[in-house]
C-alpha cells in the first residue's frame, strides 16, 4: 500500500493505491456526502495517472493491473467520520496510516470511537504523541534544542505551566474562531 496524504481545501485525507487488492482509495475522516469526482477527482485523476507511469516505469508485477480502467476508486466509510470536527484531520491522517492494514471497515481497529467527547479525547492524545514524535525525531535538526527547553520548562512551578496551559487553549480558540 502506498499512502499519499493530500492538503486541499485547508482539508487533509489520504489516497491510497491498494496493491495488494488492486484498489484505489480514499480515507477522509469528514462525512460529508459530497460527489466523489466533485472532491477528489482533481486530484486523484492525475496522480492515479502518474503512479500508473511510475509503476510502468519501475516494471512493477502489478503494473498492469493497476491500470485495470475497471478499477473504481472506493471512499471508506469508517464508522468515526466526523460531522462537526473540523481541525483534526491532520491527526485523523497520521492515525490512518498508522492503523490501515487493507483490511475492510468494520475490522479495521483504528482505536477511535465515534465522534464525540470520547474521540475528542482520544484526539487529543494522539495529538500530543505525534507533536512529541516530530519534535523529537533524529532528523528533526531543533532537536536538541526542543529537549532542553522542555527540560528546563519542567522545573517552572506547576501553577505557572498550569496558566500558560490555559492561556494557550484560549489563545488557540481565539485564532480557530477567525476560521470557523
Amino acid at each position: 500500500m502506498v499512502f499519499f496524504p493530500i492538503l486541499r481545501h485547508e482539508h487533509i485525507y489520504l489516497i491510497v493505491m491498494n496493491l495488494k487488492k488492486r484498489a484505489f482509495e480514499v480515507i477522509d475522516n469528514g462525512a460529508d456526502d459530497a460527489d466523489f469526482d466533485d472532491k477528489y477527482g482533481a486530484v486523484f485523476k492525475p496522480l492515479k495517472k502518474s503512479f500508473l507511469k511510475y509503476l510502468k516505469e519501475i516494471s512493477h508485477v502489478k503494473a498492469n493491473e493497476m491500470a485495470d480502467k475497471s478499477i473504481t476508486p472506493v471512499r471508506l466509510t469508517m464508522s468515526w467520520r466526523t460531522v462537526y470536527k473540523k481541525v483534526d484531520c491532520g491527526v485523523f491522517a497520521m492515525r490512518h496510516m498508522e492503523s490501515y492494514f487493507g483490511e475492510k471497515c468494520f475490522k479495521w481497529k483504528c482505536g477511535l470511537p465515534k465522534e464525540g467527547g470520547s474521540q475528542e479525547k482520544i484526539l487529543e492524545k494522539l495529538r500530543m504523541k505525534y507533536a512529541a514524535a516530530i519534535l523529537t525525531s533524529e532528523i528533526n535538526t531543533k532537536r536538541d534544542d526542543v529537549l532542553k527547553a522542555a527540560y528546563e520548562y519542567q522545573k517552572v512551578d506547576q501553577k505557572i505551566r498550569g496558566k500558560h496551559a490555559y492561556d494557550a487553549q484560549w489563545n488557540i480558540e481565539r485564532r480557530l474562531s477567525n476560521f470557523f
